[in-house]
């Protein structure tokens, strides 16, 4: 047996393996090597707050923002976020600036940590909302079984975030598809919401909003019609705003553009 060949990492069943653990590691460096290539990049950027607004070639508009997230043992690491957002919002996004309720960053003297007052909005605005003003969303994730109706089919809680708490969040999507205003009024008052933010792209939503209360995969668009005008989220949207006060529904409207209205809870 002198000189004779007693490496079993050169030939048989062993080369193999070594050049399969080669192949996948090269396929998993290209894969990275794409993903920075076909990273979201800027063409136009604006700083807002705490964040940056900015839109990419093909004309979609991000937020992105940083944040800093506690793991295992107490360790702290940073997180940079970048969702995609309505550019229609941005004067939504500006008079949260410059109003000082429920703001921390208007008041120099406030500890964002020690707010106690959110705003309560559809899932789809809260990165929004929390990258450019630092006001605290009650809601800027969805729930897990949400994704099975959604249009995105899948939440990457590392770079997102983690889901949201899947009973409130079913509760508020229950009151947006046929509650009342009373009930979407306490629900703000329990979950300490000072503010409540309303916008018109979330009737966009009401297909996955109305498959995810019913759990029915097929509906009409005659019915979703009717659905839609049958519904708390519509009302909010097409009343008139000097209908809405605070003595009768405590509920009021502070501000409103064409795309967007923020209610008070009084």
């Amino acid at each position: 047996m002198n000189g004779a060949n007693n490496d079993p990492f050169r030939e048989g069943p062993f080369q193999d393996f070594r050049m399969l653990l080669i192949v996948l590691i090269i396929a998993s460096l290209i894969l990275n090597l794409m993903e920075i290539a076909t990273r979201t990049k800027p063409v136009e950027e604006e700083e807002l707050g705490n964040g940056i607004i900015f839109k990419d070639k093909h004309g979609e508009y991000y937020v992105r923002y940083n944040i800093t997230e506690q793991g295992l043992f107490g360790i702290k690491y940073p997180i940079e976020i970048t969702f995609p957002m309505n550019k229609n919002h941005t004067d939504f996004l500006k008079y949260l600036l410059a109003n000082p309720m429920g703001n921390p960053m208007a008041n120099p003297t406030a500890n964002p940590e020690n707010n106690s007052t959110c705003i309560l909005s559809w899932w789809k605005h809260g990165h929004a909302i929390k990258g450019i003003t630092n006001i605290t969303p009650l809601f800027k994730a969805p729930e897990p079984a949400y994704i099975f109706f959604a249009d995105e089919k899948k939440w990457e809680t590392s770079k997102l975030g983690k889901f949201s708490e899947r009973k409130k969040f079913k509760r508020f999507a229950q009151i947006l598809y046929n509650g009342s205003i009373k009930e979407l009024r306490e629900f703000a008052q329990t979950n300490n919401c000072t503010r409540i933010a309303i916008f018109k792209e979330d009737l966009y939503d009401f297909m996955n909003i109305h498959e995810y209360i019913t759990k029915r995969m097929k509906t009409s668009e005659k019915e979703i019609q009717s659905k839609i005008k049958d519904s708390l989220l519509y009302q909010l949207n097409a009343r008139e705003a000097s209908s809405f006060d605070c003595k009768e529904e405590g509920l009021e409207i502070v501000y409103q553009d064409n795309y967007s209205r923020l209610f008070k809870v009084c």
